[in-house]
Parts: C-alpha cells; sequence; structure tokens
C-alpha cells in the first residue's frame, strides 16, 4: 500500500505474515534493495520490534532500547543508519527521521561493529534460505488446493491458525463450512497437491496429534502409512485455513455490526455450538477410554429398581452412573492430607482456613 505524503517522497507500507523465525532473508532483500536503489530508505520490524537491532545487541550503544528505537533505524544504500539522540532528543516523526537519513551532511551511519554484526548473520542468504524448506505431498479439498495455487505464502498463514488454535478457532474447524462444503452445501473433491514450507511449518503440523472433524473424508489406515500421512497433513492445513477464514469473517463481522446483531447471531450458532461440544465431548470420551483415569474416580451407587428383563452391561453401567463430585473431593484433600504425615502442607492450609480439624491418621500412629 504507497502514499504520497510530500510533493518529493513516497512512502510505501506493507505487512508479511509468517510464522518461523527468518528475518534475515528479509534483511538481506532491503539491503540489496536499497543499494541497488540508492534513493531508497527502509524500516522493518516484527512484533519483537526492530528486529536487526536483535541481530547486533552486543554492538548497540546503551542509550537504544526498544522504547527509543521507534523512526531510528533504518537501511540506506545498503547500511544500517542509526540517528541518535544528540540528533533527536525525542522520538522523530517520520517525516523528520527520513530528512536527516537523506543529509548527506549528517552522518547518521551505524558504526561499523553494528555493520559487522549484521553482516555476519545474513551471509550466505538468500542462498541459504533454500536449505530451511520442506516440500511435503498432502490431500487437501479442492477449496484449498486452488487458494494454495493462486497464493502459495498463504500457508504460513493456515499453519499459524492450526498450531495457534483455541476452543473457539476449533468450532469453525468442527463445521468445515468453507472449504469442505461447494456452494450448495455438497461434499468436494480431494486433491493430492505439493506444498512448500519452511521445516518449522512443517514440525508444527507434524508434531501435533489433531483428530479429524466429524465428516472428514479421511483414507483407511490398511491403505497404508504413507497415504495416511498425507491425508493427515493435508486435513490440518485445511482446519488451518478453515479458522483462519472464519476468525477474519467473524472479525469483520463485528466492526461492521452492531450489538444487537452479535446477539442474534450469537443465538442463531447456539445449536451449531451444542453439536460442536458433543463432538468435542464424544472425541474427549473415546481418548480417556484407553485410559485408567475413569477408574480413579468413585461413583455414586446406582438406584435400585424392580425393572425385569436384561439389564445392560457393566460397561454402559459405568458410564451412566455419574460420578460423586463431593465424595471425590473429599477423598483427595484427606489422602492428600495424610501424604504430609504431620507437617505443613497445602491440604492442612486449606482446611484450616475452612475451620475443619482434622485428627491424626489412627493408622499411621
Amino acid at each position: 500500500m504507497g502514499a504520497s505524503l510530500d510533493d518529493s517522497t513516497v512512502y510505501n507500507h506493507s505487512s508479511l505474515y509468517y510464522n518461523d523465525m527468518f528475518n534475515e532473508w528479509l534483511a538481506v532483500l532491503l539491503f540489496t534493495l536499497t543499494r541497488a536503489f540508492p534513493d531508497i530508505a527502509a524500516r522493518a520490524w516484527d512484533s519483537d520490534g526492530e528486529f536487526l537491532l536483535i541481530e547486533a545487541a552486543f554492538t548497540l550503544p546503551r542509550w537504544l532500547d526498544p522504547e527509543s528505537a521507534p523512526n531510528r533505524v533504518f537501511i540506506f544504500r545498503g547500511e544500517l543508519h542509526i540517528l541518535p539522540p544528540s540528533l533527536f532528543p525525542e522520538t522523530p516523526s517520520l517525516e523528520a527521521a527520513l530528512a536527516a537519513v537523506y543529509d548527506d551532511s549528517i552522518d547518521t551511519r551505524a558504526a561499523d561493529a553494528i555493520q559487522a554484526a549484521i553482516q555476519r548473520r545474513i551471509a550466505g542468504l538468500p542462498e541459504k534460505a533454500a536449505e530451511n524448506l520442506h516440500t511435503a505431498r498432502v490431500i487437501v479439498p479442492a477449496p484449498v488446493a486452488k487458494v494454495l495455487k493462486e497464493e502459495p505464502c498463504l500457508i504460513a498463514r493456515a499453519v499459524e491458525g492450526f498450531y495457534d488454535r483455541d476452543i473457539d478457532t476449533m468450532k469453525h474447524a468442527a463445521r468445515m463450512e468453507k472449504f469442505l462444503k461447494g456452494p450448495g452445501g455438497e461434499g468436494v473433491e480431494m486433491v493430492i497437491i505439493t506444498v512448500r514450507m519452511t521445516r518449522a511449518m512443517y514440525a508444527q503440523l507434524a508434531q501435533q496429534n489433531f483428530q479429524a472433524p466429524r465428516g472428514y473424508p479421511m483414507p483407511r489406515r490398511e491403505e497404508g502409512p504413507e497415504k495416511w500421512m498425507e491425508a493427515e497433513l493435508g486435513m490440518k492445513i485445511a482446519c488451518g485455513f478453515e479458522m483462519m477464514y472464519q476468525e477474519r469473517r467473524r472479525q469483520g463481522e463485528e466492526d461492521d455490526s452492531d450489538e444487537d446483531n452479535d446477539f442474534a447471531e450469537e443465538l442463531g450458532d447456539k445449536d451449531v455450538d451444542d453439536s460442536f461440544m458433543e463432538s468435542y465431548s464424544d472425541a474427549l470420551n473415546k481418548e480417556l477410554s484407553s485410559t485408567t483415569l475413569e477408574k480413579s474416580f468413585a461413583r455414586a451407587p446406582r438406584p435400585e429398581t424392580n425393572n425385569e428383563g436384561p439389564s445392560d452391561d457393566a460397561a454402559t453401567d459405568a458410564e451412566m452412573t455419574p460420578v460423586d463430585v463431593d465424595l471425590n473431593l473429599v477423598e483427595s484433600i484427606l489422602n492428600s492430607y495424610s501424604s504430609q504425615q504431620g507437617l505443613p502442607g497445602p491440604a492442612s492450609n486449606l482446611l484450616g482456613l475452612m475451620g475443619v480439624k482434622v485428627p491424626p491418621d489412627a493408622k499411621k500412629s
């Protein structure tokens, strides 16, 4: 996005989205660009601030810190320039800062030690960047394949959406309304594509366990581990796109709608949210069923009935019998108190605050 602020200077501001730590590649691009076009000055920063200063942290002047850095650090003619407080005691405006950088009579070039530290960090780039890339074969819905064909860089946003998911964004993945359904609500074709991403992105996808949403077409494991891996990676990418898209859409709707419309949408989504929670609960129960966790809880006694007929099996009885929350709480506190063996501890402190004095354990006396 470019904007002309006066008759002689054009300012261009852009945002890049990525989720690995390869800021060095961008630095190389800006150093090369400003060297090739001497009339261009550039700034670059990320969520941590002026990342170029981080690379040269041990050589910076003591006065330069994240609070004093804004509008003081520029890349100009292939070198780093820093505007000192002797020139601008307070944070300068962008116009004043650029005027000083362009003024050849004012020495704003950073010290040689700072220049050398940054150049050492970016040495070998951009060629070295290829070593950080990974190409993966994945199975994704056709709409996802179309997006990646048009804008391959959006893989970073999809991975970010998947890796940073929470309980709210996972509701979108449970529905998959955008990337798994056609215009009429019908299913979409699954296609095989190759995706290029950084190794960090691939690790973020591959190393997280994630169950496919209900209704998502996954192959049978009998079809082989290779096909399963391709489908699983593609499923995670598709879910990341869905969560990213729906969150951006929701944020846009919130900005454009009033409170009444938001409340109406919330009521309209209640049934869908209930469906998600049911699906989420089923997934949790399925995962916990293979552990001994459920056997560690005391359950309320089943009421006696006079109904005749075949009885449910033991598994059904255990599933339908509610957990006695109060009994489990008391047992846990007493067990914790007993393990203190008369010494101070959290259980005795908690009981003391409630005014409860527990007699010594007769079994251990």
